[in-house]
């Protein structure tokens, strides 16, 4: 068993542009486009996946919409 974190945008796939503005924002994350026509943008921490391996970028998107409130 493994704790990790995540955030995850979905969106169907003619916003990819969309999303990939957003990952350009960021500097950071990863899209997808799945098998249901959707696409994601997706930051994980490591102990999940090893795709984003340090959690402060988790701690940076929770810290822009603190601050955007």
């Amino acid at each position: 068993m493994s704790i990790g974190l995540r955030f995850k945008i979905s969106m169907l796939v003619n916003e990819t542009d969309l999303l990939r503005k957003v990952q350009s924002f960021f500097g950071f994350g990863t899209l997808g486009i799945n098998k249901d026509g959707t696409v994601d943008f997706m930051v994980k921490d490591g102990t999940v996946d090893s795709m984003v391996k340090d959690l402060s970028n988790l701690l940076k998107i929770k810290e822009h919409f603190i601050n955007t409130l």
